[in-house]
């Protein structure tokens, strides 16, 4: 069905002067959006169903750094429990190398990355935007096969590999790549800023476009429509699934959203965005988001050192960030370790308090998120709980300042516009009716994917539900609402209120097993601090009485621990898997599982023949 343009003047406007303000355009777009009638269709590419910014060419090197004062600090690091500060300056001279680097190699050249968040895998990124090339990160922790599958896919003509990467494992990638990837350029990287830089005073009050590193770098005319990068995820079978973005659509929304809701929630004066450079979130709110807006972005050598309370107070005092952006799994783990240590705040240091924080990847509890408030004390009264995909290069919905006071923290905010979110009565699912700059340009994969109705609205294939006051509550993927009775229970609201049971409670996982009386079972899993098995009976009893009868678990069953992405997500499917065969399927795709192995072994120590 084609999509109906006549409805949607006001959005063409809005996107067509945003863009025009915030990007440096070589050659002026045609139009801010249109309808894709170029679509690829075939056995393993799917693309999207809108383009954006039409015949339009960035110049990327203005957008990121003209104006820019060169001894101002865009990264600082922390790293062996001491701070490196990287100014404009030291950021160009190493990217203004590898772009010189990458031009060499060949034209069209793909650049593939295998490290973690780091100011060098950073450097390495921004050099291929700026080269004009299309680059894909990898998390480091990925066996050989898995990297070897996303090299088929993605096939790289560049590979960079971070000299914290397993040596043994670099060596065979090496020795496969020479056989059966022989026209592959292998690099290894490591420190590039591994020391102090003194403030050099002939840099004061000198904008970047003075520096001969900035000049070095060419002025590109890189199309709007051209690949910037590929992120791959878990795919449903044996493959991964990979996620293509544009340099046009995909910069602009991330300006857009980094402005809207990082900013906004007094981001300026640094973010700490404790993710992975190979999650979507690492890429739009640790680098471009921050390089698009001026703003200091912050690393940290290894994120488990923060679940420590006196490396995470020493951290806070050293980088002074503004803002702390977290997986919910990294604050549930805090949180569990303060109890237990009994620390009450983060730092004591008030000249280091936080405006705010936010969290992502895991639905956010409520007990969880006021404790949060509170441990960080920060001077904004809410979570900036966002709420996005891959797909979406982006969040797509937040908690801002403008929202009003809501007595449950654990919603994604008020949707407005120029995003605009519907709910699908029929079965509560999550639709975006409307075009947005940030959707994925096209989907590799081996099996078709179903993102679009036939009225052209996207599908988020997850499900929610609006309160009185319009705002949006998200319960978790479509596939995780179990239907008991005819009542459809979310998953994530069990375990939501599940967590309020006990502080050593530390996080959960609701799934629904098949029954042929009603539908489906609840088997709830919980991971504690607390080394004693509680009481089940009084769990159950717990959830009834806070929710409802239909919401009462046919099992509870504590775990060593959780099947995980790396970015803190629950991997549900798995633990419904085993449940439902109670064998593991080899042919699924588990590579992005990172605790994979020790899940396993978790798995085969329960009792399956205990009833709760």
């Amino acid at each position: 069905m084609k999509f109906d343009f006549s409805s949607t003047e006001r959005l063409e406007t809005f996107w067509t002067n945003y863009a025009n303000k915030k990007i440096h355009w070589a050659v002026p777009f045609k139009n801010a959006f249109s309808e894709n009638l170029n679509n690829i269709d075939n056995k393993f590419e799917f693309s999207t169903n809108f383009k954006w910014f039409n015949k339009g060419a960035i110049n990327l090197k203005k957008t990121f750094f003209s104006g820019r004062e060169s001894s101002r600090c865009l990264i600082s690091y922390y790293l062996n429990g001491s701070k490196i500060d990287i100014t404009y300056a030291n950021f160009l001279d190493s990217c203004s190398y590898f772009v010189q680097s990458i031009l060499q190699i060949k034209k069209n050249s793909r650049i593939m990355i295998i490290g973690s968040a780091s100011p060098e895998t950073m450097t390495i990124i921004t050099s291929s935007a700026l080269s004009g090339k299309c680059h894909c990160v990898l998390f480091e922790d990925l066996s050989i096969d898995s990297i070897l599958c996303r090299i088929k896919l993605f096939k790289p003509d560049i590979l960079y590999i971070r000299d914290t990467f397993s040596k043994d494992k670099l060596d065979e990638i090496k020795k496969i790549a020479s056989n059966d990837f022989s026209n592959i350029h292998i690099e290894t990287y490591g420190e590039i800023y591994n020391k102090k830089y003194s403030n050099n005073n002939e840099l004061k009050n000198t904008t970047c476009e003075n520096l001969i590193s900035y000049n070095q770098i060419p002025d590109l005319k890189i199309g709007a429509n051209e690949l910037i990068f590929c992120l791959f995820t878990s795919g449903s079978t044996g493959t991964p699934k990979g996620i293509w973005h544009s340099f046009g659509g995909y910069l602009v929304y991330s300006l857009y959203t980094f402005e809207e809701f990082f900013l906004s929630a007094g981001a300026k004066d640094g973010i700490f965005c404790a993710t992975d450079a190979a999650w979507i979130n690492g890429h739009t709110y640790a680098i471009y988001g921050p390089l698009l807006s001026g703003t200091r972005t912050i690393f940290i050598d290894s994120l488990n050192n923060l679940q420590k309370p006196d490396q995470l107070a020493n951290f806070l005092e050293s980088t002074k960030p503004s803002f702390f952006y977290s997986s919910v799994t990294l604050l549930r783990a805090i949180r569990s370790i303060s109890t237990v240590t009994n620390i009450r705040k983060a730092s004591n240091s008030i000249a280091n308090k936080l405006a705010g924080i936010g969290s992502c990847g895991e639905p956010l509890a409520n007990e969880v998120a006021k404790w949060a408030l509170d441990f960080f004390d920060t001077k904004n009264n809410y979570i900036v709980n966002t709420y996005f995909q891959t797909e979406t290069s982006g969040v797509i919905v937040a908690p801002r300042i403008g929202d009003g006071n809501v007595d449950d923290f654990s919603t994604v905010g008020k949707p407005r516009f120029p995003i605009k979110i519907e709910i699908n009565h029929k079965d509560n699912s999550l639709e975006i009716p409307i075009p947005w700059p940030g959707c994925f340009s096209k989907v590799t994969s081996d099996k078709k994917p179903n993102y679009w109705n036939p009225l052209n609205k996207y599908l988020l294939h997850d499900n929610g539900y609006f309160d009185r006051d319009n705002f949006l509550y998200v319960g978790g993927r479509s596939d995780d609402v179990i239907n008991i009775s005819g009542h459809r229970v979310s998953s994530g609201e069990i375990e939501s209120v599940f967590l309020q049971f006990d502080k050593s409670l530390r996080e959960s996982a609701a799934v629904g097993i098949k029954d042929p009386i009603v539908g489906n079972k609840i088997v709830l899993f919980y991971v504690s601090t607390n080394h004693e098995v509680f009481d089940t009976y009084l769990m159950k009893k717990f959830l009834v009485n806070n929710l409802s009868p239909f919401h009462r678990p046919w099992k509870i069953i504590k775990i060593a621990c959780l099947p995980k992405t790396k970015s803190g997500k629950i991997a549900r499917r798995i633990l419904r898997d085993f449940l439902d065969s109670n064998y593991i399927d080899e042919t699924k795709d588990f590579s992005t599982i990172v605790n994979y192995e020790n899940f396993k072994l978790a798995f085969q120590e329960l009792n399956y023949g205990r009833k709760n």
